[in-house]
């Protein structure tokens, strides 16, 4: 019985010593991956961060230029005040205006002139007139196809602005409105551009005093202000906090509006992640060429 005593619990306590050294060595080697991945982790996030802030700074952006030789391009705009907008049902509204505004003598105009001073090339950009303005925005083309009547009763709050704007490139915006409203000259219209690297960018034109704020912004925040069903968000947009949308289109669309609703404070919180992500280097911006 000794004999087995003596032979059996050096062996056992040799093998349960040789399993906490074991242990002990894999926890060991463990914790040191773990740091050592912790601290690759914030290298790549510091890299990350300076990557994209060197980004943010050779973005495209867009300058009030006084300079008027070698323009590229001129884009004709018209701002519209919008009249008895009439919901037909919870998908399509028709509005009414005037017939004066097939007259010259309407509309009253100015103009400013928009140079790329960024780093980059502007492939597609769009004006937009900020929610709950109580107008419409109208391309030059746009407005003179309004004979037909399907057409006029479109609702449109962007306009696409010639694509392709390379660095220093200069185009020229002329913005008509009616005489009849003189404050839509103080109006500021926003400016929305995605650039050769496949970046998106917002840029506030506060009015033509060029007052500018350019900011990142994610590519679903970028399609929902350049998006197709208009009809959808005027109702959510222009209607939601107006007390009296049952008398004005006597339509029972709250439970519509509510959903719009939640879908709007959805997509807000999703574009204050994605920046904050740029920000603190979980997301990398995209650059075609190498900074260094």
């Amino acid at each position: 019985m000794d004999i087995v005593f003596n032979a059996v619990i050096p062996i056992i306590t040799s093998i349960i010593g040789g399993l906490i050294g074991g242990l002990f060595t894999f926890l060991g080697v463990k914790m040191t991956l773990k740091s050592r991945d912790k601290e690759q982790h914030k290298k790549d996030t510091e890299k990350t961060i300076e990557w994209n802030k060197r980004i943010i700074l050779t973005r495209p952006e867009m300058t009030l230029c006084k300079n008027r030789t070698a323009i590229k391009a001129v884009e004709e705009i018209y701002l519209l005040p919008y009249i008895k907008p009439k919901l037909v049902n919870e998908k399509e509204i028709k509005f009414d205006y005037s017939d004066d505004i097939f007259k010259e003598e309407y509309w009253d105009r100015y103009e400013f002139i928009l140079q790329n001073t960024g780093k980059r090339e502007i492939v597609s950009a769009f004006l937009q007139v900020p929610y709950k303005s109580g107008f419409n925005i109208y391309s030059k083309l746009l407005l003179k196809s309004w004979q037909d009547a399907y057409v006029r009763n479109y609702y449109s709050d962007v306009s696409p602005l010639p694509s392709y704007i390379r660095p220093n490139e200069k185009i020229k915006i002329i913005v008509y409105f009616p005489k009849i409203a003189p404050k839509l000259k103080e109006a500021g219209l926003d400016l929305y551009f995605y650039d050769e690297d496949k970046n998106y960018w917002y840029q506030r034109l506060v009015n033509v005093t060029g007052k500018n704020e350019v900011e990142i912004i994610a590519p679903d925040a970028y399609f929902m202000h350049f998006q197709e069903d208009c009809n959808f968000w005027f109702i959510y947009d222009h209607l939601y906090y107006a007390k009296d949308v049952e008398k004005c289109f006597n339509k029972g669309i709250s439970s519509l509006l509510e959903e719009r609703k939640r879908k709007n404070w959805a997509r807000t919180d999703k574009q204050d992640k994605f920046v904050a992500d740029v920000k603190c280097g979980e997301i990398a911006l995209k650059y075609n060429l190498p900074l260094e």
